[in-house]
């Protein structure tokens, strides 16, 4: 027996008890079969994502309190959600709902019927357990726009104080900004390929400031910094739910889909409600198999049903509970209980990739192949030191920028996130999503994409504020299947015109000092089509070609004054018109914050958990 096979055997044995020991499998969660139906809870939370782990853990902190979560998904079993740099391999996965939009009429035209895949996360931990891991704030003007928008006492001076209890902040940071001790760790530093950290320099040699975007000012370049803690992923789960999940108050039920929610004295198939009268949630009813047909007897709340099922859930369970806009609740024959727009204001943030070939492989390698992210050398740096490619996500270095202002500045809104990968993508990762590769290659090379044929890096331009606006909507066919999601990415020009602007920013940072040694090319110079390479025609073929979504949707139970039509909660999370029933997800945001979301949705959670027990002592 060879001293590498040893070598390899005893690799995988200490990967098996590493991994068994991450994924809590011997946590006591309950499933289905378990619920006792003749009990009374003082909370129940729907979803046991980002936000409801958050909710669980601040509620039950209180032993008099009792609450019950009810998660549709499972345990965290897939190895995978382990491992920082694995986390693509979860889309389409057990742990992912794994929507897919309707066709899109202005984007995804490389995509198989233009209908791209819309991974949410369906396990403990929601898509905290699925995400690309990278812990973004977002920008002051955010959270001011919030409140001058109605969602008072959501301005950046409320919501700063909660971003700090959450955070055990590991990285380099500015000072006055961060804190140790909370729940959620928050790592920098760690891997970075050569390629990234010339990213970096880059940005330098255009007059942007290598900074902290979390700290003082979001404006400048960044190393990434990651929700890991000893180079696994730290979503919501470790963080907050499993520290908990043994207090006798406290059940979390797995493999229990929410239905609808259910109001005091309301016949399914009875009148509509008044609209002068206050509906007050009293329970849920789940699926009792897994046909989605058969529903369970009521699980009662005694104060409050609590929707945390994510911007898709939230939106649906309260469309088949009745809740949402009168004429499509008609028209799909469900009973209506309150006029609201349930559903609307769908928001999330677009992404084009731009690819660069190096087509040399030196030693030490200067970028990341997927060969060498999953070596053996990769592995045993992972299980052995919490370190190396494995320990980190793959988007290295970030920038935030304003892309018509000046890189001097640093008050205002950037509009365009640009997140650099010192990789690229096989063909399987861009498949996964619903790219159709047959279209690709016919569009941009039959080698176009193919990690290894080339070696080089990635620039995934992020539109942070697009002006499109989608819809979420009850399949007429089937009111309890899956919704019907309908992003209208790039329906405003003005969104193409911003990403246009990141394509050209992007070709100044490959042709700096830092970087145009590399002599990289990008691939997209092999597209076979009638538009002139590198023309604003070509480019926005291109962009609506190969339209990426970021796994941000925020807005369809939209936060704002109680007077205001477009809300659906207002600024206490409390659903308007009805009393016992709130909503606490990215569902509640107005808009979109400047970047990732999963901060922001743990920021909602704890400040939501503080206004419920508030509104209870009162």
């Amino acid at each position: 027996m060879s001293g590498s096979y040893i070598i390899l055997l005893l690799s995988g044995i200490y990967l098996t008890v590493r991994i068994a020991l991450w994924d809590n499998t011997q946590i006591p969660l309950l499933s289905r079969k378990d619920i006792d139906y003749n009990k009374q809870y003082d909370y129940i939370i729907v979803g046991a994502g980002t936000a409801g782990c958050v909710l669980a853990n601040r509620l039950s902190a209180d032993p008099s309190v009792s609450v019950l979560v009810l998660e549709a998904g499972t345990k965290e079993s897939n190895p995978n959600i382990a491992i920082p740099m694995n986390y693509k391999k979860l889309f389409k996965s057990d742990v992912d709902w794994g929507y897919y939009t309707v066709p899109q009429k202005s984007a995804f035209l490389g995509y198989v019927k233009r209908s791209p895949l819309y991974s949410m996360g369906k396990t403990i931990g929601g898509t905290s357990s699925i995400n690309g891991l990278m812990h973004v704030r977002g920008n002051p003007r955010d959270y001011d726009q919030w409140a001058e928008d109605g969602a008072k006492g959501w301005a950046y001076k409320d919501v700063f104080p909660y971003f700090l209890k959450m955070e055990n902040f590991e990285a380099v940071g500015d000072d006055g900004f961060h804190q140790v001790g909370g729940p959620l760790t928050v790592s920098g530093g760690g891997f970075i390929t050569s390629v990234a950290s010339s990213f970096l320099k880059a940005g330098e040699e255009l007059g942007y400031k290598v900074v902290d975007y979390n700290g003082e000012t979001q404006l400048g370049f960044s190393p990434t910094q990651w929700n890991t803690k000893n180079g696994k992923r730290w979503g919501t789960a470790n963080a907050y739910l499993y520290p908990a999940v043994e207090r006798p108050n406290l059940d979390v039920v797995t493999g229990a889909h929410v239905r609808d929610v259910v109001f005091e004295e309301s016949d399914e198939w009875g009148p509509e409600e008044d609209e002068n009268d206050s509906p007050s949630a009293i329970g849920v009813r789940i699926y009792s198999d897994d046909t989605y047909i058969v529903t369970s007897p009521l699980i009662r709340a005694k104060r409050e049903v609590i929707l945390c099922a994510g911007t898709i859930e939230s939106a649906h369970i309260l469309l088949v509970s009745g809740i949402g806009p009168e004429e499509h609740l008609r028209m799909v024959g469900v009973r209506r209980i309150r006029d609201l727009p349930v559903g609307k204001n769908l928001q999330n943030h677009p992404m084009v990739p731009l690819e660069f070939w190096i087509n040399r492989f030196s030693d030490p390698p200067v970028t990341l192949t997927p060969r060498l992210a999953q070596s053996n050398d990769a592995w045993w740096q992972w299980m052995i030191h919490g370190t190396g490619p494995l320990s980190v996500g793959d988007m290295e270095t970030l920038a935030f920028v304003n892309s018509q202002g000046s890189p001097s500045e640093t008050k205002a809104v950037p509009d365009l996130q640009v997140m650099f990968s010192g990789q690229i993508a096989s063909h399987d990762a861009y498949r996964t999503v619903g790219v159709d590769g047959l279209a690709l290659s016919q569009a941009l090379g039959p080698n176009a994409f193919y990690s290894e044929i080339h070696t080089g890096f990635t620039m995934f331009l992020g539109l942070l504020h697009p002006k499109s606006r989608g819809t979420i909507v009850l399949d007429r066919f089937n009111v309890l299947g899956p919704p019907s999601i309908n992003t209208n990415y790039l329906d405003s020009k003005d969104d193409v015109a911003t990403l246009l602007r990141g394509i050209r920013l992007a070709q100044r940072i490959v042709n700096t000092t830092s970087l145009s040694h590399y002599n990289a090319k990008c691939s997209a110079e092999n597209a076979k089509h009638s538009f002139e390479y590198d023309s604003d025609e070509f480019w926005e073929w291109y962009i609506r070609l190969l339209t990426f979504t970021m796994c941000h949707p925020v807005g369809t139970c939209r936060m704002g004054s109680a007077e205001d039509e477009r809300s659906v909660v207002d600024e206490r999370l409390r659903v308007i018109g009805t009393t016992g029933l709130r909503v606490v997800d990215a569902s509640v945001m107005p808009s979109l914050p400047s970047g990732n979301t999963h901060a922001a949705v743990v920021m909602i959670a704890e400040k939501a958990a503080d206004i419920i027990k508030e509104d209870q002592s009162n």
